[in-house]
Order: structure tokens, then sequence, then C-alpha cells
């Protein structure tokens, strides 16, 4: 006696099966009728011709695992982005027209690494070490940003946020770099 459950889209590969339901190796049944479900695979003939079986049950235990371990890790890595930003964006003078607006740890490094060679110098090095070991984790993010502002300061590069800001609202391209 051979039991056909067409609306449920999984089919038993038969191997090493023993399901109280008699089966044929590849024919649609419950996954909860497989004795070894991971063996269990989606049956085109079960998804193409029942029209209101849902996806859901389609999905492996392994498929469900995996994709819920990928939005797991997608999480984990927004929380460390959002981490790595500055409480307040620091404005830079790039040149002597333009001033940029350092918002996160890796604005922060992307500027300090292409500081010109001639003009880097000691507090320039621990500004960027500090950087460095911020986004490492083995310094606290403030003192990423203690250090790059001291640096601009330095350096003389430093802009007042007050006076930027109405430049910065009626910038239309929203890059962040403004006419000083």
């Amino acid at each position: 006696m051979r039991t056909t459950t067409t609306p449920y889209p999984f089919a038993c590969t038969g191997l090493k099966c023993r399901t109280p339901v008699r089966h044929l190796p590849g024919e649609a049944i419950r996954i909860s009728q497989c004795s070894i479900p991971e063996l269990a695979f989606p049956s085109r003939r079960g998804l193409l011709n029942n029209p209101d079986s849902d996806h859901k049950s389609v999905l492996s235990p392994l498929l469900v695992a995996v994709l819920s371990r990928l939005l797991n890790a997608f999480k984990v890595l927004e929380e460390l982005m959002n981490e790595k930003m500055f409480n307040s964006p620091i404005f830079v003078r790039d040149g002597s027209y333009l001033v940029q607006e350092i918002a996160t740890l890796e604005d922060a490094i992307d500027f300090l690494e292409s500081w010109p060679e001639r003009k880097r110098d000691l507090i320039h090095e621990r500004a960027l070490d500090s950087c460095y070991a911020a986004f490492d984790g083995r310094k606290p993010l403030v003192a990423a940003y203690i250090a790059f502002t001291g640096f601009a300061k330095r350096a003389d590069i430093l802009e007042d946020y007050d006076a930027v800001m109405p430049w910065l609202a009626a910038s239309q391209e929203g890059t962040g770099r403004v006419p000083a």
C-alpha cells in the first residue's frame, strides 16, 4: 500500500529511510513523515502542482539555520558600523577652499592617510595610531575622536561647527564638502 500526499512539496531520497508511512523514493511526502528529514529535498512536482503551498515549508532546517546566521551576521555588522560613527562630526579644511566632514572613524583614517608626507609629524602619527587602535577595538572611539581633533587643531585645519553648519545646510550636493 502506497500513500501519495502531493500537497506536501517534499520528496524522500530513500536512503536508509525507515518511515512508517510507505512511500517511494522521490515521492512527495510530508517532511514530518520522513524519518531522516535532513535527506528530504523539495519536490518540483509538489511545488508546481500545488499553487497554494507556502514556500516556507520548502526550506530545509539546514537552510533556515544558515539564513538565520546570515541575518545575525548582518545585524552584528550594522551594529559595528554604527559603533564607528562619531557622536558629532568634525569639520576640517581640506586645502584652502574646501571643508570636509569627518563623521566616522573610517573618514578620519582616510583623511590621515591622505595627509601629505612632508607635513606629517609625531602628532599625526599618534592620531593615526589611535584611530587604527579604535578601529581594531583596542581603544574606545572617544580616544580616536580626541586624537583626531587634537591633530586638526595642531595642524590649524579645524573648522568651527557653528560656522560650517549654515554652509552645509545650503549645500545641495550633500557630499560634506562645501566652500570655506
